[in-house]
């Protein structure tokens, strides 16, 4: 028994019964020339790592705004991601892995972080303590870690 699909044609919409045909529409289904409902208002949550605090961010129109809306949120620097930067915490992590079999992108962001600003080993040595005390890293470890940071600093962070 045929089920006659090709000889029925789609009734058109209330919206677009009017138009001519090829007329553009607007989001709605309407004619462009009809009043304009507001835009849509995008609203994104975010967050810095997985599993840590959500952050509304809304309200932006550029790249940049929408890195100053996530600094906002997190109370960070709203500077652009270095490229530089990432490849340094991504050797950091490469070292907690040889030296500690764990990868863990958030300590090695925090070891960066921490040492960013220092001006040698000792220092950040310091540094790693008052922050990660509780770790008691060898001290090779920590001049590895180190060197990862010296370079990216060379590289221009």
């Amino acid at each position: 028994m045929p089920l006659k699909l090709r000889g029925k044609k789609k009734a058109k919409s209330k919206e677009t019964a009017g138009l001519v045909e090829g007329e553009p529409t607007g989001a709605g289904g309407g004619s462009l020339s009809a009043s304009r409902a507001p835009a849509r208002r995008l609203v994104f949550h975010a967050q810095l790592a997985h599993g840590s605090a959500t952050g509304r961010v809304e309200g932006f129109s550029s790249i940049q705004e929408l890195y100053a809306q996530i600094a906002g949120a997190f109370e960070i620097s709203p500077s652009e991601p270095s490229e530089t930067k990432a490849k340094a915490i991504e050797k950091i992590d490469d070292v907690l892995e040889l030296y500690m079999g764990i990868r863990d992108i958030d300590l090695a962001t925090t070891m960066f972080e921490a040492g960013k600003d220092k001006v040698n080993p000792d220092e950040f040595a310091v540094a790693l303590d008052e922050t990660l005390g509780d770790f008691a890293f060898p001290d090779e470890f920590v001049f590895d870690v180190w060197g990862v940071i010296g370079d990216a600093k060379r590289r221009g962070l």
